[in-house]
């Protein structure tokens, strides 16, 4: 029987319905992840024990951070002028780009990235030169640094993974006890369907790269440290973890992204390098990708 027949008489997607042929591979992969992570905490556990994680220095950091209100409600209006645009311009730029020979929803992820990764990172620049902030300043950045950081996103990311794959499980049950089926996000269904080989390319550009740079600077550089000097540290935390779940429209994702945002935080305010959360965000992204870019 074809694969559509067999994804049809299960009630799933065919990407779906791959995805669960594959569930033996996928799983050993993940498997293999958690448990890294749980050596990890093991490790991080026997290190901590009778000591005083150096939170409140950190948090005092954090506060430092030169980012006010109002830049962050510059970029937000202009973000939103863009997702107006690109709502805007959705019809005509299908019709401009079909010589391009890709898949519809991919034109249209060229043209919502451009609007909200790529702008945002210009507009972003232009506040950081116009306001005279470094990216040290702003974001802990330093090069000299970057390769301890990246391990340290590494570790960071192998040492959340176990949570979240208990809490993604666990939420996922509730949903299904309430009869709400977990779906995959529309973009894994994008990247999956689009056979052109360089914009296979671009998606992974944007998932390791373009999404993870502009989303941590967006949540964790700018609006976690004003947040925290409006609300206190650990409710900028929870506040920045529910928009960035939110913002990405996914129900059976929230709980997963919303922990993952969490862990993100901490680990830019302990680490104080926005490297830090960038790679953590990065490897995540890279798991999907990959298997999304295996199937056929």
């Amino acid at each position: 029987m074809p694969i559509l027949a067999q994804a049809d008489a299960a009630g799933l997607t065919p990407l779906e319905y791959d995805l669960l042929q594959r569930a033996g591979l996928i799983g050993s992969i993940y498997g293999a992840l958690v448990l890294a992570g749980l050596v990890v905490n093991i490790v991080f556990a026997l290190r901590w024990r009778g000591r005083a994680v150096p939170l409140r220095p950190a948090m005092n950091r954090l506060l430092l951070r030169p980012w006010d209100g109002g830049q962050v409600a510059l970029l937000v209006g202009l973000l939103t002028l863009g997702f107006i645009s690109a709502l805007a311009l959705r019809d005509p730029w299908l019709v401009w780009t079909e010589p391009l020979g890709l898949e519809p929803a991919s034109r249209l992820v060229l043209l919502q990235s451009a609007l909200f990764h790529v702008f945002g990172l210009a507009i972003v620049g232009a506040i950081m030169a116009r306001r005279g902030i470094s990216a040290e300043g702003g974001l802990g950045f330093r090069w000299a640094a970057v390769p301890g950081d990246l391990l340290k996103g590494l570790v960071g990311l192998l040492a959340a993974l176990p949570a979240l794959l208990v809490l993604t499980l666990l939420f996922h049950l509730a949903l299904h006890l309430l009869g709400h089926r977990a779906t995959l996000q529309d973009v894994a269904f994008v990247i999956s369907d689009e056979k052109q080989g360089w914009m296979r390319v671009y998606f992974v550009v944007l998932a390791v790269g373009l999404a993870p740079l502009f989303e941590e600077i967006l949540f964790r550089g700018m609006l976690l440290p004003v947040l925290a000097r409006r609300y206190g540290g650990w409710t900028a935390l929870m506040l920045t973890s529910f928009l960035f779940a939110v913002i990405h429209g996914h129900l059976p994702s929230f709980l997963t992204l919303f922990a993952l945002s969490a862990a993100l935080s901490l680990a830019y305010i302990l680490s104080g390098s926005i490297v830090v959360p960038i790679a953590m965000h990065a490897l995540f992204n890279s798991i999907t990708t990959a298997i999304l870019l295996t199937l056929e």
